[in-house]
């Protein structure tokens, strides 16, 4: 199956928000759908700090471009001209967190939320907004089990762990090829949480068909710092593919360690949470042929102008080049923006129920170049989601996959230190 292929309710009950200061005690229907809202405030439920911050911080930001450019060009303009507020809540990269932060944007009494970078933590959120009836459009939580809760108010605009152990199986399928090794053999670690283990069976799953003999796994815990022994027993397998199924610290961790305590022989890295950026910045030359997911990037073939217009107003913005998570958290918002604007309404529920069936294109927040269309299936996954593959190779971040958008030709892993 290609990439371009890869497919991915209970009724919320309403809650009675009680209004601060003035003692009102108005619902969500009887003041957010009038013609007289003049804000819409949206919560950003994210790790701002921590470990996945660096996730969390570019999806923020690619957010609050978001809300910049539509109160720039009038608001929303089925409610008025009614203005959007981005109000942070940071998860500190803490699922426990989820659920406190959730709360308190439940309490201020937004009207929609998007985030999330680590599954547990979106899981424990949305099971508090869930229950207010407000809709969480989720950024960056890939595990299955958050869109399989029944939850009509849970919509993931990032690839699931099926969509994403499917892609990195194809991945492995296609680099092998080219690199002209017949029957790899795989070893692997993953996090042991729900993100991790979801995608690590999902992975599984894919491979059961291609039957590449799994040589190594290993389970690691969720914060863990020191990768040398994993790294060790990785290396030690003399795997053609090493894949490691966790966060970008563990692929970062991972990669330094490969380059510069072991020597392994494999001919294929895939750090499937790494940023390409980062790994290139704090490892150089020994990450050679190291391979991650990427967002769109300036050069790939179809890029609509949205996604020069939106990467120039970013780099001026914030001083640096969007990544992934940022226009993860611009095109988040502009679902909500979709929302809002077919629903007329800031109430929670009608934000919702429009969520289940708006569509962003090139003319209307959607940056990606394949697929041209971004939407939600009943379950709350994208229908197709935009996922491309890039290698470290010379100094510089090139896509190699899917071939569609492909800047060059998979190389082998250079394994760090010869």
């Amino acid at each position: 199956m290609s990439m371009s292929r890869i497919t991915l309710a209970v009724v919320a009950a309403p809650l009675l928000l009680v209004a601060s200061a003035c003692g009102s005690t108005e619902t969500p229907s009887d003041s957010a759908s009038s013609a007289s809202v003049k804000e819409v405030v949206v919560g950003s439920v994210t790790d701002l700090s921590g470990p996945a911050s660096v996730y969390g911080i570019p999806e923020n930001q690619g957010a609050q471009l978001a809300v910049e450019e539509v109160n720039a060009k009038g608001g929303i303009k089925s409610l008025g001209g009614a203005k959007l507020k981005l109000k942070p809540y940071d998860t500190q990269t803490t699922p426990d967190q989820g659920a406190t932060q959730a709360q308190a944007a439940v309490n201020d009494g937004v009207s929609a939320v998007l985030g999330g970078e680590v599954s547990d933590t979106v899981l424990a959120g949305t099971n508090v907004t869930h229950r207010a009836g407000i809709p969480w459009v989720n950024t960056g939580g890939a595990a299955d089990k958050i869109n399989q809760r029944g939850y009509n108010t849970v919509f993931s605009n990032v690839a699931n762990t099926t969509q994403a152990g499917t892609g990195w199986q194809e991945v492995i399928g296609f680099v092998s090829k080219e690199l002209g090794i017949s029957n790899p053999t795989v070893a692997t670690s993953n996090v042991s949480n729900s993100y991790g283990v979801a995608l690590f069976d999902a992975w599984k799953k894919a491979n059961s068909s291609a039957g590449y003999k799994l040589l190594s796994d290993v389970s690691y815990q969720p914060g863990t710092t020191d990768f040398s022994a994993v790294a060790a027993r990785m290396s030690n397998s003399k795997a053609d593919v090493l894949m490691t199924l966790g966060y970008p610290g563990d692929s970062l961790a991972l990669t330094k360690s490969f380059g510069t305590q072991f020597k392994p022989s494999s001919k294929i890295w895939l750090a499937t949470g790494g940023d390409s950026a980062q790994i290139l910045k704090q490892v150089g030359g020994p990450a050679d042929g190291t391979i991650t997911t990427i967002g769109p990037v300036a050069g790939m073939p179809g890029l609509p102008p949205l996604f020069d217009s939106m990467s120039a107003a970013y780099q001026k913005k914030f001083n640096e080049v969007p990544t992934r998570q940022s226009f993860s958290g611009y095109t988040s918002m502009m679902f909500i923006v979709a929302a809002l604007e077919k629903a007329a309404s800031a109430e929670p529920a009608k934000i919702a129920a429009a969520l289940t069936s708006v569509s962003l294109t090139n003319d209307n927040g959607n940056v990606y170049p394949s697929p041209a269309e971004l939407k939600f299936t009943a379950q709350g996954t994208l229908e197709n989601a935009p996922v491309y593959y890039a290698q470290l190779q010379n100094g510089k971040v090139e896509v190699v996959y899917p071939a569609s958008v492909a800047s060059a030709k998979p190389i082998a892993y250079g394994g760090g230190l010869k």
